[in-house]
């Protein structure tokens, strides 16, 4: 519905409301192009109204009454001498908006945009590493981000975190930069920013060069590291040490990585068929192993005391809304275990050896290789994605993993000296 009409206070006033979710537009008489757009609700909006690149299309100025008739038209004035000139006032104000994007907002619409595809840890990092390494430039416009900018910030981190964190917080602004670059274009619809500024640090070969971690658990030192967990559990059943140290333990004798263990769920266990499965992993692949008998006795300890702690009833019956519980809970909002740092200090402190979480995962690996086992298998153990076109020749049934399983576990159990996994050991040997 259109009606002309002479624009003033006293005419908008007074217009009716129009029905149900209909939308009613007025033209005014003395600007051609000038609508006033009015809602059942009563909200009242000047626009213009035009053919642009040959689309139907509204402009929005403002509102009424914030925005006068007078006003509006002098708006309206200003679009349709731009729109005379060949320009797009639409595409203009986009590329108005982008231009004044901020490093910071940039970085949301990336998570925000890419959050399915990123791991839940990859984002916490890249969260931690934008609220860190780059907290001066959250305000700072991503056009004003130079290539020297990118020099002088690498160079910085490099001296003050260390060359592994300058490299990884620049990995970060390189992702928000090429996203920026098909997210944000200016008035001619091209690329706002259109050379990623950190591509400097690989022209001028200024990554720094790190070495990989190789550090992992020596064979002498488990059995200062598995009675350190054993220590942290006299703090009773329960408590965060306990749970800490069964996690610890967990990821030593799978080889799991650390938020695939910490997001372990009932679910996941299977105590008749000894297995455990991880459904949501690094390479997308399910990942199934056997369980050794000790972790078998030590995840059916955290499942009984968790029912009583739950009131829930006695029996392993899965299927109920138990089987969504985490194995290894938390006390934040997440629910499950997140970077228990004070609980790994303490194993620290009591071991005498120094390690990240991922380093048992190394020391896993380092056993399966030391052992001589299958390397289908180990790629198998270690859920890691094989290039070899011969894989799809040897097909791995999860019982042939069985028994490497249980020669890791012996290994780790005899040199740790657990007295009470001695009859564990014995069975296992029996296997060899």
């Amino acid at each position: 519905m259109t009606n002309k009409l002479n624009f003033t206070k006293r005419s908008i006033d007074g217009l009716p409301l129009p029905e149900g979710s209909k939308r009613a537009y007025y033209n005014d008489e003395q600007v051609k192009g000038l609508q006033l757009a009015v809602t059942s609700k009563g909200a009242k909006s000047f626009v213009l109204y035009r053919r642009l690149e040959g689309k139907p299309t509204r402009l929005k100025l403002g509102d009424y009454p914030a925005m006068t008739p007078a006003i509006a038209r002098q708006e309206a004035y200003k679009l349709l001498g731009e729109i005379s000139k060949g320009e797009n006032p639409q595409t203009k104000k986009v590329a108005e908006r982008a231009n004044k994007v901020t490093l910071l907002e940039a970085f949301e619409a990336y998570v925000s945009t890419r959050k399915q595809n990123l791991k839940e840890k990859t984002l916490y990092d890249y969260r931690r590493l934008m609220t860190t390494a780059f907290k001066d430039w959250h305000r700072k416009r991503l056009v004003d981000i130079t290539k020297a900018n990118v020099q002088r910030k690498h160079q910085a981190l490099t001296t003050n975190s260390g060359p592994s964190y300058a490299n990884s917080a620049m990995r970060v602004l390189n992702a928000v930069f090429n996203f920026s670059q098909y997210q944000y274009e200016d008035a001619q619809g091209n690329p706002l920013i259109p050379v990623n500024p950190v591509d400097i640090l690989s022209r001028t070969r200024t990554w720094n060069r790190t070495k990989p971690r190789e550090r992992y658990i020596q064979p002498h030192q488990l059995k200062a590291f598995v009675g350190a967990l054993d220590t942290l559990r006299l703090e009773g059943v329960g408590t965060p040490a306990e749970t800490v140290a069964d996690y610890l333990e967990l990821i030593l004798f799978t080889g799991l990585r650390r938020n695939e263990a910490a997001q372990l769920t009932w679910g996941g266990i299977s105590f008749e068929a000894r297995t455990l499965t991880i459904s949501d992993t690094k390479n997308r692949n399910t990942h199934i192993l056997p369980l050794p008998e000790n972790l078998q006795n030590l995840l059916k300890r955290r499942f009984t005391a968790q029912k009583e702690n739950l009131g829930q009833v006695s029996g392993e019956n899965l299927k109920t809304g138990f089987s969504k519980t985490y194995v290894f809970q938390g006390e934040g909002a997440k629910g499950y275990l997140i970077e228990p740092r004070a609980q790994v200090r303490k194993v620290v402190s009591l071991s005498g050896i120094e390690f990240t979480i991922h380093d048992l995962r190394r020391t896993f690996s380092m056993i399966v290789a030391d052992l001589d086992i299958n390397a289908y298998k180990q790629k198998r153990l270690l859920n890691h994605k094989t290039m070899d076109v011969t894989a799809g020749y040897t097909p791995i049934d999860l019982e042939q993993l069985r028994k490497p399983m249980d020669q890791v576990a012996s290994f780790i159990l005899r040199a740790s000296g657990r007295v009470e996994e001695v009859s564990v050991v014995t069975a296992i040997e029996r296997q060899i």
